[in-house]
């Protein structure tokens, strides 16, 4: 199990960092979770897709199950602001560049946070770690109509909250 789980920890690092963001402070914490999530899901692995994706898809769900906790749990302690990294890193237009991706992605996951859980997981799915509808349905165990209606109403969804929100759309300046 041990070698298992070393042969998988990039696919699934890499499927959390997408959902969390690269410096988040509760990645570690997703990724032990993502791990026993795995050990315990073996015994229903189906062969209808690869072991890579069945350990991406656990790392998804983890991820997104640990960032829906932490906003609850923000929502009801106080946090002091994170101090400024920029500070210290280098200037210039490859800084502001990198920090301009990194807004866009943070805006991008309260987007998805405000989401219904199963649609917020469909767009995840779809649009970040690249799974077809008939892959998400044969993973959820549901219809790929529903999977195409989760993601139709996901997108919805986004559009509304972006064009009713000013602020966004600056932040999002990049997508339109």
């Amino acid at each position: 199990m041990h070698q298992l789980i070393l042969a998988l920890s990039p696919v699934m690092i890499g499927a959390t960092r997408r959902v969390m963001g690269s410096h988040d402070s509760d990645i570690q914490d997703a990724l032990q979770e993502s791990s026993v999530g795995l050990l315990r899901a073996l015994s229903s692995f189906r062969s209808g897709c690869s072991v890579k994706h069945f350990a991406s898809r656990i790392a998804t769900f983890t991820a997104l199950k640990v960032r829906r906790s932490r906003r609850y749990r923000e929502h009801f302690t106080p946090v002091a602001p994170p101090e400024d990294a920029d500070a210290t890193e280098a200037t210039g237009p490859h800084a502001e560049g990198l920090a301009m991706q990194e807004r866009t992605r943070e805006a991008l996951r309260r987007l998805l946070d405000d989401l219904p859980e199963s649609q917020a997981q469909a767009l995840t799915l779809y649009v970040v770690l690249g799974f077809t509808v008939q892959e998400i349905a044969s993973a959820e165990g549901i219809p790929e109509n529903t999977v195409r209606s989760r993601l139709r109403l996901g997108k919805q969804a986004l559009r509304a909250k972006i064009d009713s929100t000013p602020q966004l759309g600056i932040e999002l300046g990049e997508l339109h």
